[in-house]
């Protein structure tokens, strides 16, 4: 960001970021539920929705075995078929390479920052009234 063509922390404060920017936001932001009512004839429907608006992920260090496919010294096929190399330069994940933990293709950057904002159906509810007419036959009210 700063030109030099060198990735650099500086001090590694707010105030000399050097070659850092604030990517992302983890917390949830626009929380919302939706609850909505239907009726028509003596049918009726209920529903109610919830969801986050706005939240940025990345997965940190913790995460990382699940945020890239390896599982017991196995690496998936969409792994290796699509990886940084010369030849594919706009691959989804980073080089591969073998680490002994020592965090590269673990720094924070936009690339995988994922979009974690969702909606979703927590309850959908159908019913139907049987007229008057037919409950009071059988001595009930409302069924």
């Amino acid at each position: 960001m700063n030109g030099d063509k060198i990735i650099s922390y500086g001090a590694n404060t707010v105030g000399d970021p050097v070659d850092r920017k604030i990517i992302g936001n983890s917390t949830p932001r626009y929380t919302f539920g939706l609850n909505s009512s239907v009726r028509w004839k003596n049918f009726h429907a209920n529903v109610f929705f919830q969801g986050i608006g706005s939240q940025d992920f990345w997965p940190s260090d913790g995460n990382w075995t699940w945020f890239f496919p390896f599982n017991a010294g196995h690496v998936e096929r969409y792994y290796l078929t699509d990886t940084w190399t010369e030849e594919n330069r706009d691959a989804y994940f980073p080089a591969a390479h073998i680490s002994n933990n020592d965090g590269k293709n673990k720094i924070q950057q936009s690339r995988y920052l994922q979009n974690a904002g969702y909606i979703r159906l927590k309850n959908l509810r159908f019913g139907y009234d049987l007229p008057n007419a037919v409950s009071k036959k059988i001595a009930m009210n409302n069924v």
